[in-house]
């Protein structure tokens, strides 16, 4: 008989995220709920994100607490937590969980290297408008008052954790879980498919990921100021994709966000591919990738690909510009501001330069555990579960 498990969800669950949680071979492997708490945890991204509403047998939408503990029914099992503590009522899902005897499996899916905007190279005066601007004082204290609570309610340390790399020491919602399992994120299972495929490109190319920077649900989700001018922004990507084409003779492809408008991008990125859901192919085939802070960075470390990283005026003094700095900090590549002229004389030999020693370090910190083997992060988990030891399974 197959172990009961819940996929437990705070955005809307979707027909990519069958494809992104594999919850065919969670289904194959375990007796799968898929528990979608949006109604009741995040709320507001019901009126943000495109609703398409799932006919799935095992998809139950959660709207309150009462709701949540009728799904659980008393029956045990295991929770995939990808919700996290960000909310009071996220607590009490962890909370009632404990109580209901599920086991909580906290995943390392997509890690990342994150500062803040306290850590960044801006000026004291530039840190404090960054913040007060997107009143993250306010978040502060709102984290520590969740700390607090997480506190006092009942034990929630994770039963399990799957780690990617190494950067989980750092965050004690994994380290301090009472088993590990060393895995990978979801991405690198996505680089093992891909990486098979063969594919003749006719003509070199560079890409561009897309974030949809100036429009993305989280910015209205989160209530933090829109890191750039839309519109603006992106007719200053287009004039320097020209600039790059013509001094490099590389066309540039766009690697489109799901949520992008696919018919403003055409109308600005006229003539130029934009493209959505093949964001790691487009990668492996590319010549250069340009970036902000996308995770989908991990493709082009894996590949190794030169990366570009690229901001404007506006985005350095967001809050949006640690994250940015971060992760070029991490694999030691070039960041451009399209408002200063001499920053966009990069050509594609300078890139060249590109040191892939600090790619292998990258990988190692942050997309796959050195321990982990080769194959889907689910079957790690179920060999765990039943009790078979492997090559490439690491428990303790």
């Amino acid at each position: 008989m197959k172990k009961r498990i819940y996929l437990i969800v705070k955005n809307p669950f979707q027909e990519s995220d069958i494809t992104r949680f594999n919850t065919d071979l969670l289904s194959e492997y375990f007796d799968l709920s898929i528990l979608d708490c949006t109604e009741w945890l995040l709320p507001d991204s019901l009126k943000t994100r495109t609703q398409i509403h799932l006919d799935l047998v095992n998809l139950i939408r959660i709207k309150s607490a009462s709701e949540f503990k009728a799904a659980l029914g008393g029956k045990g099992g295991y929770a995939l937590d990808f919700i996290g503590l960000f909310s009071f009522n996220a607590i009490r899902v962890f909370n009632i969980l404990k109580k209901n005897g599920t086991q909580i499996v906290v995943v390392d899916s997509g890690p990342f290297p994150t500062l803040g905007p306290t850590k960044s190279t801006q000026s004291l005066i530039q840190k404090m408008k960054v913040i007060i601007r997107n009143k993250l004082f306010h978040r502060f204290l709102y984290a520590r008052l969740l700390k607090l609570y997480e506190n006092i309610v009942e034990d929630m340390t994770p039963d399990i954790a799957m780690v990617s790399g190494t950067s989980w020491k750092n965050n004690p919602r994994f380290s301090n879980a009472k088993n590990l399992i060393f895995a990978h994120s979801f991405d690198y299972e996505t680089y093992l498919k891909v990486d098979l495929i063969k594919r003749t490109v006719d003509k070199p190319y560079a890409v561009y990921l897309d974030e949809n920077i100036g429009f993305h649900e989280d910015n209205k989700e989160m209530n933090l100021c829109v890191p750039v001018n839309g519109n603006n922004f992106l007719f200053k990507m287009e004039s320097f994709f020209k600039e790059f084409e013509k001094s490099t003779g590389l066309s540039v492809k766009i690697a489109a966000y799901p949520s992008t408008d696919y018919t403003l991008y055409k109308n600005i990125f006229t003539d130029r591919e934009v493209m959505k859901h093949n964001t790691a192919e487009l990668i492996k085939d590319s010549q250069i990738v340009f970036a902000h802070a996308s995770t989908a960075v991990s493709f082009a470390i894996l590949w190794q690909k030169p990366i570009l990283f690229i901001l404007d005026d506006m985005m350095k003094s967001s809050w949006y510009f640690a994250d940015i700095e971060s992760v070029a900090s991490a694999v030691k590549c070039p960041i451009i501001n399209l408002d200063v002229d001499d920053d966009r004389n990069y050509t594609y030999s300078k890139l060249e330069l590109t040191n892939f020693e600090n790619f292998a370090s990258y990988k190692d910190t942050y997309i796959k555990s050195k321990n982990s083997g080769d194959f889907a992060n689910w079957t790690t988990l179920y060999k765990y579960i039943q009790g078979i030891s492997d090559e490439g399974v690491f428990i303790s």
